[in-house]
């Protein structure tokens, strides 16, 4: 659930909400419904949701590499539509900016020096973009037929 904060400099920021749920029997169960012993909720900051998205993506894209190797190498013809598209989402982002928003707000000096606490969640996610350039650079050279990604993508 999204929540909206404000920081020091008064900037809109956009939170989320997690809720956990403690249930006495433990899923799956043949039981259709479970009695609720716990809840939990935890505040998750715009910099983690970055961290988590980023990463996620990278996940993706790993499933996504060791799906189209597979029918590769099997010498079918492969349809890499789906592919293109997610590489597609990391270099040109059509919703929330992305990486490319990630980088001009979280990793610029101004918002380290707003938040000097932050400097290990920054480090995290400038890894996690890393990794994730590194992994959509190697799919551009491996897959066929998702060429054009790389030339945006350099």
């Amino acid at each position: 659930m999204p929540v909206t904060k404000y920081g020091r400099n008064g900037d809109e920021e956009n939170w989320t909400l997690k809720t956990f749920f403690t249930t006495e029997e433990p899923f799956p169960t043949v039981l259709r419904r479970a009695e609720i012993i716990d809840i939990r909720t935890e505040e998750i900051s715009p910099l983690e949701n970055a961290i988590s998205d980023v990463e996620q993506k990278t996940k993706e894209l790993n499933a996504l590499n060791m799906r189209y190797t597979t029918l590769a190498k099997s010498g079918q013809q492969v349809n890499t539509n789906a592919l293109a598209m997610a590489l597609n989402g990391v270099v040109d982002a059509p919703v929330n900016g992305g990486v490319s928003s990630y980088r001009q707000h979280f990793l610029s000096p101004e918002f380290m020096a707003q938040n000097p606490k932050q400097c290990d969640a920054v480090q995290r996610l400038r890894d996690a973009i890393d990794d994730q350039v590194r992994r959509s650079l190697t799919l551009c050279y491996v897959i066929p037929n998702v060429g054009p990604c790389f030339t945006r993508l350099k």
